[in-house]
């Protein structure tokens, strides 16, 4: 029935989120090519436990083990911070608000997730600092800047996965309440 229907939707949308971006995405007229000396950004992310990238601070922070937090030195590739500038500059993220929400009309029909995935992004770029936090817990109706937000996400999440000093952390052996 309507849970196996969003079980679905949930599937196809985090599905869409591993595809690569368009290859005509480039650096929009208020973003340089390359990122400023100064070019940093926080990632925190989560559902009941919250963990988070710090290229401010070079860390990685987590829960594992029952809950107690972790915390790794983690360095980032200039290729990788260049991708992450790139996306950042083609959906203008400096243009978003500090708390983004999907709008819907009154009458349209909502699909949701939970528990919903949290997430607060501050980038810095020169002269320039800003912070956009979000609860992901809308799936449908969804619009063109919630999916490119979705994208600079999922490129910040595959640069975690794939860390060999974020891969080194313990397991996490508990889970939501």
């Amino acid at each position: 029935g309507a849970r196996r229907f969003f079980a679905f939707l949930l599937l196809g949308l985090l599905l869409a989120g591993c595809l690569p971006a368009p290859a005509g995405e480039v650096a929009t007229s208020a973003y340089s090519a390359q990122p400023a000396d100064n070019f940093a950004f926080s990632f925190s992310y989560g559902s009941c436990f919250i963990s988070k990238l710090d290229t401010f601070e070079q860390t990685y922070s987590t829960a594992v083990k029952d809950g107690e937090g972790a915390t790794v030195p983690v360095s980032l590739s200039d290729a990788q911070m260049q991708e992450i500038y790139n996306k950042i500059a083609a959906i203008d993220f400096f243009s978003y608000p500090e708390t983004f929400r999907i709008t819907y009309a009154e009458d349209e029909v909502v699909g949701m997730v939970t528990p919903a995935q949290e997430y607060r992004i501050t980038v810095r770029n020169g002269e320039q600092t800003h912070t956009v936090f979000w609860i992901d817990e809308i799936t449908q109706p969804t619009s063109r800047e919630a999916d490119q937000l979705r994208e600079l996400i999922q490129m910040m999440m595959e640069v975690i996965e794939t860390n060999p000093d974020i891969q080194n952390l313990p397991d996490l052996n508990f889970g939501c309440a």
